[in-house]
């Protein structure tokens, strides 16, 4: 019995290190939670408004004015691209749901929020992107695979400013 426990014990052990150094490599490929921190803190205010079409504006004034302080080649410049993905994932939901309902959008107007906008910051901003070891799917998640936990942290935060 102990020879098999020792057996299994030896065969698995490959399996653990494996697993260890692709946690690891994950790790490198997202975005540092310092990033992640300063974006959901620096959209904090504006998405905690009570009323949705206060909480896209005053995201659309955060984020442009993240880009407007922030040289281009400055690794700061994740933070304004996260905080626009945020935004991004905000207005779609919104639409959607207003899809959903047959309802007019009242932000179709704003040119900051154009999908075609958006894309076009996205694309000039990971141009300059300081991660150069990353090919171009993983500089598309670098960013969006923190978008819900972003939104969760926000919410929950929201929650404890309205008690």
């Amino acid at each position: 019995m102990k020879k098999l426990i020792l057996t299994l014990a030896l065969l698995s052990a490959p399996v653990v290190v494996h697993a260890e150094e692709q946690k690891v490599k994950d790790a490198s490929i997202q975005l540092p939670q310092k990033t992640f921190d300063a974006a959901v803190n620096a959209l904090t205010p504006a998405y905690c408004s009570l009323d949705i079409s206060s909480r896209i504006s005053k995201s659309i004034d955060v984020v442009r004015d993240c880009y407007n302080n922030t040289r281009e080649a400055s690794p700061e410049n994740d933070i304004c691209v996260f905080e626009d993905q945020i935004l991004k994932s905000l207005v779609d939901t919104y639409r959607y749901r207003l899809e959903q309902i047959s309802d007019d959008d009242p932000t179709a107007g704003i040119k900051f929020i154009s999908r075609y906008s958006i894309a076009t910051r996205y694309a000039n901003k990971t141009s300059n992107f300081h991660r150069k070891d990353l090919n171009i799917d993983q500089k598309f998640n670098y960013f969006r695979n923190r978008v819900h936990e972003a939104f969760d942290v926000l919410n929950e935060r929201c929650k404890k400013l309205r008690q």
